[in-house]
Parts: structure tokens; sequence; C-alpha cells
């Protein structure tokens, strides 16, 4: 076979193959392969490094599968990871990276989480303002998606960056924000840190009984024994502030008597300066207890402290030892430069001036300080204002264009369903139009029906009761009397004929033309010498705007009120009162006969002229009582 041809053959038939793989199975496999080493990333059982060789590879996969919640999950992953292992430019930088790619797919979770990061990184580096700001957009990210604990949780940690930076004012309010989204049982341990961030901020604002109490909700909050054990030294130091000492004592002796407390601890040091310090106030020993706080302080390398425990060492000596007591003062000068503690370095210089008032080279640096704690405390606070100002205003902005677009959006879609709305209103309209002719004519149609059986049915029974059995009593009297009375006979017979007359007219038709004159001759055809029948108001309606259905239903109605009255009510008055309204025929009818009793039967002339009303859209009311006669009204539209 020719070379070529072989080649170009093998090339088709790779070309098909290829096309016939799914495009999805190789992103499928890759996603899978993502997860599966993600996990073992996340397995706490395994070593950092371990940990971090199994993201490294899941990481390598995230070119080739879709940029979402799974690939952004490994980015946060590989940034703790290196966090832990101390390896804070690794960190850093994928934290800028899961930023990154966080705001491009549109993910405000882990835009949350990595603005926190972020911010950490700030924080840890005192680069305050930035920390501030990057907390916030955190902040703001968790908002967007209803997350309130994290909201919360963000507010916290800006109300302690803004304590730590003597904002307390500024604090109070970030920190009575965050306590508006913490859970009550979610984030108990977040809710404590906040009340006991808002009493330090009170007692540092020297509102000694808002600190109480806020110290009081930060021990009943918390989950924890360790904290509570923190938080109640705190209360305990707003006594001493007070110069309650006694209160002081009280509650660190009940507090460092707790077996849970840890003797080497730090919390333990804590308490232990803090008693001594108001037993010392109280007159006692306390040099012994101060110096075992600070020796357990330098060996847990708590530099703050230590800041402390040389503070109260100080005030101890300085009476009786000067000389120690400005060694100590000067090494928390030097520890408050280290930690770049300006505000404790100020505190101990302003001590040493009062103990050494000769010490220029102090009051210089203590001015020198006042004037600098002043300028960046106003810095500070001005800083902080500004970036919640300026977040203020853009949130708002965001919120009024976002309202903007939602009522725009709204008046298309009102626009729309109003369109629709016509639509199927006139639908509806036409479909009720169709449906109500169709219905009127069936019921019509049934009614003519009914009517037919039912007046056939009466004939027949006048017929038979009232006419066949007179005639039949004519024939045998005919034919068996002895003594034959021609004349009897004939009275009879007229009788009879002047019955089979009424009956026809009864149950013949209705000339609605000349309506007037067929209502009158309907009502004298029940006038006789003890009924008196009165009309008003009939020849004053204008019978012929009136369709013929609703005439003859309504002179149907009026003759069983008549046929009615005279079979049970023997009245010796019958008055109707017809009345043309705006839209409507009124009919009111009266008598005075002896009435009917109630309940009435479910079927017979009434009901039947109840039924011949609704069936013209009219209504029938009906009022009767014994001896008090009969009361109808009935209308219908015209």
């Amino acid at each position: 076979m020719n070379p070529f041809k072989t080649f170009f053959i093998f090339g088709i038939a790779l070309f098909f193959i290829g096309c016939s793989r799914d495009p999805n199975a190789s992103s499928k496999t890759s996603k899978d392969q993502v997860l599966r080493l993600l996990n073992h990333g996340n397995d706490k059982n395994l070593k950092a490094e371990e940990r971090l060789q199994f993201v490294d590879s899941a990481y390598r996969y995230i070119p080739t599968i879709r940029l979402d919640s799974l690939s952004l999950a490994v980015v946060s992953a590989k940034s703790n990871l290196h966090y832990r292992l101390k390896q804070l430019d690794s960190t850093s930088y994928y934290d800028r990276d899961l930023l990154k790619k966080a705001l491009k797919a549109k993910n405000f979770y882990y835009q949350g989480k990595a603005y926190l990061n972020i911010a950490f990184h700030f924080r840890d580096n005192n680069r305050y303002d930035s920390a501030f700001y990057y907390f916030n957009q955190s902040k703001n990210a968790f908002q967007s998606i209803n997350h309130g604990e994290q909201v919360g949780r963000r507010l916290l940690s800006m109300g302690i960056l803004q304590h730590d930076q003597s904002d307390f004012f500024g604090s109070k309010e970030t920190l009575t924000e965050a306590l508006q989204y913490l859970e009550r049982e979610e984030s108990k341990k977040y809710i404590a840190s906040a009340y006991n961030e808002l009493a330090t901020n009170h007692k540092k604002l020297l509102n000694y009984e808002d600190a109480l109490s806020y110290y009081e909700k930060a021990i009943t909050a918390s989950p924890t024994t360790k904290d509570q054990q923190v938080y109640t030294n705190n209360l305990a130091t707003v006594y001493i502030d007070k110069g309650n000492y006694k209160k002081a004592q009280e509650v660190l002796k009940l507090l460092i008597s707790n077996a849970k407390i840890e003797k080497g601890s730090i919390t333990y040091a804590r308490i232990l300066d803090n008693l001594a310090y108001a037993e010392w106030h109280l007159q006692k020993p306390a040099k012994e207890n101060l110096l075992v706080g600070l020796a357990i302080r330098k060996a847990q390398k708590d530099a703050r402290g230590q800041i402390a425990s040389f503070t109260h060492l100080a005030e101890v000596y300085a009476n009786s030892n000067r000389d120690i007591a400005v060694r100590y003062l000067d090494t928390v000068v030097q520890l408050s430069k280290q930690l770049k503690m300006p505000k404790a370095e100020q505190d101990a210089l302003t001590l040493l001036m009062s103990i050494a008032p000769n010490n220029i080279s102090a009051k210089k640096r203590y001015i020198v300080l006042q004037d600098s704690l002043f300028q960046n405390s106003l810095k500070v606070k001005t800083q902080f204002a500004k970036l919640k100002y300026d977040d203020q205003v853009k949130q708002q902005a965001i919120l009024k264009l976002k309202a903007e677009t939602a009522i725009n959006n709204a008046q298309l879609a009102q626009q729309r369903l109003q369109k629709i709305l016509l639509l199927a209103i006139g639908a509806f309209l036409v479909l009720t139009a169709i449906v109500y002719v169709i219905c009127m004519r069936r019921r019509h149609h049934k009614e003519k029906k009914e009517q037919i059986y039912t007046t056939e049915k009466r004939i027949s029974k006048k017929v038979h009761d009232e006419l066949a059995n007179d005639i039949y009593g004519v024939m045998s009297n005919i034919q068996h009397a002895q003594n034959f009375n021609p004349e009897l006979v004939l009275d009879t017979l007229e009788d009879i004929y002047e019955r089979t007359r009424d009956i026809s007219q009864q149950t013949g038709g209705i000339n609605t033309q000349q309506y007037i004159e067929t209502l009158k001759l309907l009502f004298s055809r029940y006038k006789h010498a003890k009924t008196t029948i009165t009309m008003k108001g009939l020849n004053e309606i204008n019978w012929n705007k009136i369709h013929d259905l609703k005439k003859i239903a309504l002179y149907r109605v009026l003759n069983e009120l008549l046929v009615n009255m005279k079979k049970y009510s023997e009245a010796e008055l019958v008055v109707f009162d017809f009345k043309q309204e705006k839209q409507s025929i009124k009919v009111d009818y009266r008598d005075n006969g002896k009435g009917l009793r109630m309940p009435l039967r479910t079927t017979g002339g009434l009901v039947n002229a109840e039924n011949r009303m609704k069936s013209i859209g009219g209504t029938f009311k009906f009022d009767t009582k014994p001896k008090k006669g009969v009361q109808v009204t009935c209308s219908f539209p015209i």
C-alpha cells in the first residue's frame, strides 16, 4: 500500500477517536483527583509538611478545572499550611492569590477569608490602619452572604484594634455593633470577648460601674473556665482602680483558690500579682508573691505581664528603697520600648518622676512621649473614623445602585405583569361571557322543559281532580237518576266550562307585548266579593325595555303568589306595589290573610317562585307570621 495513503488513513482514524471522547471526562477526573488530594491535605492526623505535599499536588491541578469553591478551598488550605509552618512570605503570597481568584469567581465567602488573612498579616506587623481596612473588607464580604457570625467576629477584631490604639469611644461603638450579629448559642466565646473589651474601654474611660457590669456579663457569657478566670481577674482590677482593695482581695482569693488554675500559668501569675498588689494596699506582706508572679512571667516569656509586675514592685519599693524602685521602672521603660507600648512607658515615667523628681531625662522623655501619644491618638482616631466613613459612603452608594436597579427591574416586571394581567383578564372575561351565555341558554332550556313538565302535571291534576270527577258525576246522574233534571245538568256543565276556561287562561301563553293588560287580567281572575286586589305603579314602568323572559318569569311569580293567597291565606286585601329604580324593577306584595306556618316545604309554588327570580338574576324575600299575613319583596335587574 502507498505509505502516504497509509498515513492519511491513520490520521483520519485518530481524528475520529479523539472526537468520540467525552470532553468533560478529563475535567471530571481532575476534579475528583483534586478533591481526593485536598481531603488528604485536611487530615489532621498527618504532619503539616505531609499535608502541604498533598495540597501542593492539588494546587497544580487548578488550571485544569473550573474556578469554583473547590479551587478556592485548595488555595485557602495552602495558605493556612504555610502559616502553620511559619513560612510567612508564602502565606502572604497565597493570601493574595486567594483574594485574586475569589474576586474573579465572585465568591464572597473566600473573599472574606482572604481579606481576613491579609488583615492578620498587617496586624502582626503593627500596620493597624491597613489591618483595620482589611478586617472591614472581610466583614463586608461576609455581610454580602448574610453570614452574621463572621460579620460579628470581624467587627470584634476591629473593636479590639481600636481599643489597642486607645480609640476607646470608637471601639465601644464597633463592639456594640458586633454584638448585634453574634448568635447567642453559636458564638458565646466571641460574645464574652466583646463584653470584656467593652468593660476594658469603660475602665480606661473611668466608667467603673459600666466596666464592672460588662465584666460580669463576660463571665456569665463565657463557655470556658479559663476565660472566666481571666475576666474575673479583670473585674478585680476595676475594684483596685476604684480603691476598693478589700473587695478586690475577696474576688482574687476566691479565684486563686480554684484548683483548676494551673500554678505556673500566665493566668495564675496575673491573679497572684494583682492579689499581692491589693494586699499591699491593705498593709499586708506582698513582696514575695509579687516576685513569684514576676518569675512565672519571665519563665513564660510574658513581656507584657512583666511590665505590670515591675511596675507594682516599683510602687512597693518607692518608699523603702528608691534605688530598687528606679531600677524596676527603668526595666519597664526598656520593655515598653521593645514592645512598642508608648502608653506603658509614659505611665512608668510618671511614676519615676514622682520617685526621682530630679531626673531630667525622664521629664524630657515624658514630654516627647506625651506629644507623640497625643498626635498618634488623634491620627489613629482620624484614620479609623475615615476608614469607617469611607466604607459607609461606599456601602450607601452600592445600596443606592442596587435599589435603583431593583426599582427599574421591579418597574419592568410590573409592566410585564400588567400586560399579562390585562391579557389574562381579557381572556377570562371573554371566556366567562361565553360560558355565561352557554349556561344561560342551558338554564333557560332546562327551565322551559321544567315549566312544560310542571304545567302539564298541573293541568293533568286539575283536569283529573276538578273536571273529570264532575263530568263523571254528570254522566252518572244522567244514566242513573230517576228524576232527571235537565237544568241542574246544564248548570253543572256551565260550571265545568268556566273552570276549563280558567285552566286554559292560567296555563296558556303570556302576551308580553300588552303586558300591563295581561297583568290586570291576571289580577282580575282572583278578585271576588271577599277579596280586593289593588295595584300601585304598574303603569309607571316602561315594560317595553324589559326582556320577554323576565316579564314571563315575573308573571309566573305573581301568579304563584295569587294561587298561594287563594289556597291558604284567605286574605281580604291584596296590594301590589311596582317600582322602577335605577337599574332594577322591584315588586312588593302584601296581604292581610292568616299567614303560613314555618318552615315551608322545600317544594311548592313559593319555592318555584324563588327559583324563577334567581334564574333572571333577581331576589325573592319572603316573610310570614300566623294571623299577620304574607309579605314578599322581589326584584330583578332590567
